[in-house]
């Protein structure tokens, strides 16, 4: 396309808008004159916060007088008359049009409205309370810096300030503290004070002096700290309407033994408010604990000893050690010293106590004791030698002991002073019935010694201990003695007929006996060599009689002593007599009731023996062999001879 003929186009149209402007323009400034527009219910903002200005918003209300088909706009600017915080403040509202057809129309006169402006609410940061504060019964804090507000309008000047208190009085850690805030300045009034602040603090007890304590300052050992108040003295400080008690209790810092020992005091407070005090209580308490003194019992010192050349004296027991604490470890040894090492009488004995053990440290022991001033140091007891200078005697007869006498050991001191004795038999001689003695006081230089009953013959031996004042022994001296046999091997088998049994029946040995003679009062008896002996006219003396046994040894048995009795009213009757099978046994002059009938052979062995009633008793004697035996009924007898 050409060129001019583009631009000459263009040209042309704008000429003809052009035209047209000037057309509307005419026809605005036509309108303006005649047109003023009105508006009905413009609003402003029931209430604004303070922000340093008079502005507002506006919302335009209902716009009156705008012709049909044009476009014209109003606008609304409100302004407060001030901008200082109030209620009811004047608005002045002021109208601008605009629009395709402003032009034509004249702006809607000012509206004046009424709205408030509220205080602006600031805020605040980095508000420091004290730490802490001593109990008071007030809930006061001290503030040690207000913070920073947040929120004030340039230009405006305004400050804080601040108190703070606890939500309770009382002793605590971290406690609530409300911080309220206040403002001041020449703008205050358009703000609000910022809103409390809850931060933390501590309420300390308040101390209270002590004075007037009175401590138990000296104990003796017991294993624990315990100390004894005498007084607890008393408190100043506490706030009055508070109610608050005292007591005091105080104990040892280490619990052993120490003469500068260090007590701790331990105040102790009562009462609904006690939790908010504490004690103070600046003095320094020392006290002693004194080792504990251990008693000894029971301990014995023998007062008495043989010399050995030094000053020990002999310690039987140690005894035990009283007022030591249960569970605690300690330990005794016992010295004992005579005052010198030389023989004599009346010498002191002085006991030292040592202490040992685990805890001895704790314990202090006796002083040392004086056992006795009566102290003996004696010389060793020594008996002759023995066989040589014939002191040592065993009184026995030629044929030996019998049971129901004494023995007797006759002995001599060589040396010392012997004060007590006593007997050890061997073994055999126990068996056969003899005890050792005990120990017994010597009154003589002879000893004597029972024989038992029932004691076996044969040989024996028996020892002799002697035993000083310091209870030293001697080596024992022993001898020999013999014992003759019991007299329990011979029976009365008549009035005038004594038997000894061979039947076995005493000792459980038949035909224990081989060879007999007897003895009267000692006295041989001639032609005496039967198992019994008869004795014309009846029995009379002590009897005896020398055996020879199936051993081939020879022993004597002991003496028994008979006597016949007078003749009794009472009779034993055999019928027949001599007897071939049977016969028969009457009484004559007994008691009605049970009897006891024995039967011996002429060895005076029982053969046996029955109880019956009545005055007769018939015996078969068919099986017994021919000879010679005695029957008897309650002791009295009669003889029978068997065919």
């Amino acid at each position: 396309m050409n060129r001019k003929y583009i631009f000459e186009g263009t040209l042309l149209r704008k000429r003809a808008m052009i035209m047209l402007c000037l057309l509307g323009l005419a026809t605005s400034a036509a309108w303006a004159q005649t047109n003023v527009l009105t508006v009905t219910g413009t609003q402003v903002p029931p209430t604004k916060v303070y922000d340093g200005t008079t502005s507002t918003t506006v919302t335009v209300g209902t716009v009156s007088g705008v012709a049909d088909g044009h476009i014209v706009f109003v606008y609304g600017n409100g302004q407060y008359l001030t901008k200082t915080a109030g209620t009811n403040k004047d608005v002045v509202v002021t109208y601008s049009i605009g629009g395709p057809d402003a032009a034509y129309y004249t702006a809607p006169a000012n509206d004046t409205l009424t709205a408030d402006i509220t205080p602006k609410q600031l805020m605040i940061s980095g508000t420091v309370v004290d730490s802490n504060k001593i109990y008071t019964r007030g809930n006061y804090l001290g503030i040690q810096l207000v913070g920073t507000l947040i929120g004030v309008v340039d230009s405006d000047f305004v400050f804080p300030q601040a108190t703070a208190h606890f939500l309770d009085v009382n002793v605590g850690v971290d406690k609530p503290v409300q911080v309220d805030y206040m403002l001041y300045g020449t703008n205050a009034n358009n703000y609000l004070a910022p809103l409390p602040d809850t931060l933390t603090s501590t309420i300390l007890p308040k101390p209270l002096d002590a004075t007037g304590v009175v401590l138990e300052l000296n104990k003796e050992y017991d294993g624990t700290t315990y100390c004894r108040v005498i007084d607890p003295g008393y408190v100043s400080g506490v706030i009055d309407n508070d109610t608050v008690m005292h007591a005091l209790t105080a104990n040892y810092v280490m619990p052993t033994p120490n003469i500068m020992a260090v007590i701790s005091v331990n105040h102790v407070l009562t009462g609904p408010q006690s939790y908010n005090y504490v004690v103070v209580d600046t003095n320094f308490y020392v006290g002693s604990i004194l080792k504990r003194h251990v008693t000894i019992e029971d301990y014995q010192i023998q007062a008495v000893k043989e010399y050995d050349g030094t000053d020990n004296a002999i310690v039987l027991s140690e005894g035990t050690l009283g007022n030591v604490l249960l569970n605690e470890e300690v330990t005794h040894t016992l010295t004992a010293n005579y005052n010198d090492a030389e023989l004599g009488h009346n010498k002191t004995i002085t006991v030292h106590v040592t202490l040992d053990g685990a805890d001895k440290a704790n314990y202090s022991a006796p002083s040392d004791i004086v056992f006795t001033t009566e102290g003996k140091i004696i010389e060793p007891t020594e008996l002759a030698v023995i066989g040589e200078d014939g002191e040592y005697v065993m009184p026995v007869n030629a044929n030996g002991f019998c049971e129901g006498s004494k023995g007797a050991i006759r002995f001599h001191v060589q040396k010392g002073e012997p004060t007590m004795y006593r007997l050890l038999f061997n073994d055999e001689a126990q068996a056969a019935g003899f005890d050792n003695t005990g120990w017994i006081w010597l009154t003589s230089d002879t000893v004597e010694f029972m024989i038992p009953t029932n004691c076996p013959g044969g040989n024996y031996a028996v020892s002799l201990v002697l035993m000083n004042e310091a209870m030293v022994q001697t080596n024992p001296y022993t001898t020999t003695f013999k014992m003759s046999m019991s007299n329990h091997y011979l029976v009365q088998v008549f009035d005038d007929v004594v038997s000894i049994d061979n039947s076995g029946r005493t000792d459980g040995i038949p035909n224990r006996f081989t060879a007999f003679q007897w003895y009267r009062d000692g006295n041989k008896l001639d032609n005496a060599t039967k198992p019994y002996y008869q004795e014309k006219g009846g029995l009379n003396g002590s009897y005896s009689v020398y055996v020879t046994l199936n051993t081939e040894e020879n022993a004597w048995v002991c003496p028994i002593t008979l006597h016949s009795v007078p003749t009794s009213t009472k009779q034993v009757h055999v019928y027949p007599n001599p007897v071939m099978n049977n016969t028969t046994v009457r009484l004559e002059g007994f008691e009605d009731g049970e009897h006891v009938m024995t039967i011996h052979n002429s060895y005076g062995v029982e053969l046996f023996r029955l109880t019956f009633n009545g005055i007769e008793k018939t015996l078969d004697m068919s099986n017994m062999p021919q000879g010679q035996y005695m029957i008897s009924v309650d002791g009295v007898a009669a003889k029978a001879m068997k065919m």
